[in-house]
């Protein structure tokens, strides 16, 4: 891919680019969820410059991909699917999970 091409995906100039890649400018979030999305890649990768941590195995990651595409109330219906699957193949994890979101709020 130019720096021409990417600059048309994420919306700035070949400059801005240009300034991105030897680290003279800063994305924003919106540049990097863009960038994110042009590279198939987790935005972390463009903060931290390694790989995301959401696993090694790739068809789990790709599906939770595919997951972020869809309308937010699919996506809610995904979420409530899931958890209900895992609380019923790991009720110990679940619940430690639910006592650790209940201290945070």
């Amino acid at each position: 891919m130019t720096q021409a091409q990417l600059a048309r995906e994420l919306g700035v100039s070949e400059f801005t680019v240009c300034r991105y890649e030897t680290g003279r400018l800063k994305m924003s979030a919106e540049v990097i969820r863009k960038a994110a999305a042009v590279f198939d890649a987790c935005p972390v990768y463009f903060l931290e410059g390694a790989p995301c941590a959401l696993g090694s195995d790739a068809e789990l990651v790709d599906l939770f991909r595919r997951a972020e595409r869809l309308a937010p109330a699919q996506r809610e219906t995904i979420k409530r699917t899931l958890k209900a699957l895992l609380d019923s193949l790991e009720p110990s994890i679940s619940s430690a999970s639910r006592k650790d979101r209940k201290r945070v709020e």
